[in-house]
């Protein structure tokens, strides 16, 4: 029986393993050229809009990220409600994205919009706030949040006690810092109106539910993880 199952675990982290790497794959491979500072709208997203249609441009992003839930974050269980959070971040950025723009609407009245950036997909050659710098420096900062996860979830799945090597030796919440990147990229490289509002409240969703991990942790590995805590930062690697 526990043979049985080791075997039904080491498929299921394989699966999902791969997964993940071809999610990654898919994001590369639909804003390839974003990468490399091109001031293009990308072939690939360009084919999806424009050939297949709104609906599944939006469908084919959403997507990439929303299966990317099944990383997110965990050291330990997470109700629904902040996954929810993710998706709904996700689905608003990308309706808006290659839907209706609203910002473009609200700055008008304040900077130069033509009437055509104003219809469906206007937004995809003009990002506004950071420009096209942003728009690079967004797709990086996703990509490398994407693997973060990746990284920090291949570490704890099937984990039998505290894990404090690897990446975990130097945060304790790599798949949250993930996120934080990957949101931020996002948002440097197609601000949207929902998600402007919504980015702040996601943080501090987060930054939040990274606590509550803590003290579970705490409950469960008493001094081991509070030894652990107090040499290791929460996000981001100390300077020192």
């Amino acid at each position: 029986m526990n043979t049985r199952s080791s075997k039904n675990e080491a498929v299921k982290e394989a699966v999902f393993y791969l997964l993940g790497i071809l999610l990654i794959g898919g994001f590369v491979v639909l804003y390839f050229p974003r990468f490399f500072a091109i001031e293009m709208l990308p072939p690939a997203i360009r084919y999806l809009f424009y050939q297949v249609g709104v609906n599944w441009s939006i469908a084919v992003n959403a997507g990439i990220f929303i299966l990317f839930l099944l990383f997110l974050p965990y050291r330990t269980k997470v109700e629904w409600r902040s996954k929810s959070a993710f998706a709904a971040f996700i689905l608003a950025l990308m309706a808006e994205m290659f839907g209706i723009p609203l910002l473009l609407y609200f700055l008008s009245p304040i900077m130069r919009v033509s009437y055509y950036d104003k219809r469906p997909g206007g937004w995809l050659n003009n990002p506004l706030i950071f420009g096209w710098n942003g728009a690079v420096i967004g797709v990086w900062l996703t990509l490398i949040g994407m693997i973060l996860v990746i990284i920090g979830w291949h570490q704890i799945h099937g984990a039998g006690g505290l894990v404090n090597t690897g990446i975990y030796k130097y945060i304790r919440h790599p798949q949250y810092t993930g996120f934080f990147f990957v949101i931020t990229g996002w948002l440097l490289h197609w601000e949207t109106t929902l998600t402007l509002v919504m980015y702040p409240i996601l943080l501090v969703m987060y930054y939040l539910l990274a606590r509550w991990e803590d003290a579970e942790l705490l409950r469960e590995f008493g001094g081991e993880y509070e030894a652990y805590r107090r040499k290791t930062p929460m996000f981001f690697p100390a300077l020192r």
